[in-house]
C-alpha cells in the first residue's frame, strides 16, 4: 500500500485484498485511468470533499511510477532521532510540529542526505543512522510545477551533549526533545505525512 498526501487529503494505491473500510468521505475507484487524475494537487483542489481516494491495483509500485511520471519527481530524506532518555527530536517549522528533513543533493547517498539534514537543521553532530522506517509521499505545487516528493525516513540515535539549535533560515523556530507520552499532543498539529512516520515506527496508531 502506498499513500500520497496532499494537505489533509490522500490518494491510496493498494492491492484489492488490502482495501480498508471506506468512510463516508472516502472514494474507491476501480479501473481508474491515471491520465484522468492529472496532476494530483489540481485533482484534490477540484474534489475537496474526497478525504481519501482508493485506487485498487495489482501492482501499487508500478502504479506509483505511472503517477510519478505526471509530476516533477523530488527526493528528500530525514530522521526520527532518539536520545538516551527515550525522547524524540521534533522541530517547529511554519506553525507546525515537524521532523528534520531536506532535499537530496547530487553526489551523496540518500542515507547521507538524511544525516546531513538532521545535523544542519538541528545544529547537532555525531548523529548515528540506524534502520530505514519508511518512505512517505506528498504532492504540491511550486513555481508553476506540480511536484511529487518521496521522503526517505531513518531511525537515528543521538548520544552527544549539544543543545539543539534551530536552523532559522529554514523556517525552524523551536526544537524539543519529546517523550513518547507527549507525542500524541504534538501530532495534533503536524502534517499527515509526518504522523505516518510515527505510525510506521510503531509509536502511535
Amino acid at each position: 500500500m502506498v499513500q500520497i498526501f496532499y494537505q489533509q487529503q490522500s490518494l491510496i494505491l493498494c492491492h484489492p485484498t488490502e482495501l480498508e473500510h471506506i468512510g463516508p468521505d472516502d472514494v474507491c475507484r476501480f479501473g481508474q485511468d491515471l491520465q484522468d487524475l492529472g496532476p494530483l494537487p489540481a485533482f484534490f483542489e477540484a474534489h475537496p470533499k474526497i478525504q481519501r481516494l482508493y485506487i485498487p491495483t495489482e501492482d501499487p509500485i508500478k502504479t506509483l511510477a505511472a503517477i510519478t511520471a505526471l509530476h516533477k519527481e523530488v527526493h528528500a530524506a530525514g530522521g526520527l532521532v532518539q536520545n538516551p532518555t527515550g525522547a524524540y527530536l521534533m522541530i517547529y517549522r511554519n506553525g507546525c510540529w515537524d521532523l528534520p528533513k531536506g532535499k537530496h543533493e547530487a553526489g551523496e547517498s540518500i542515507e547521507e542526505t538524511a544525516v546531513r539534514e538532521v545535523e544542519e537543521e538541528c545544529g547537532l553532530t555525531q548523529v548515528q543512522r540506524k534502520e530505514k522506517i519508511c518512505t512517505t509521499y506528498h504532492t504540491y505545487e511550486m513555481f508553476g510545477e506540480t511536484c511529487l516528493k518521496a521522503t526517505h525516513w531513518y531511525a537515528m540515535d543521538y548520544t552527544g551533549q549539544e543543545e539543539p539549535q534551530p536552523q532559522t533560515e529554514e523556517g525552524i523556530t523551536h526544537i524539543e526533545w519529546v517523550h513518547e507520552a507527549a507525542l500524541a499532543e504534538r501530532l495534533t498539529n503536524t502534517y499527515p505525512s509526518i504522523r505516518e512516520v510515527f505510525v510506521q515506527a510503531g509509536l502511535v496508531q
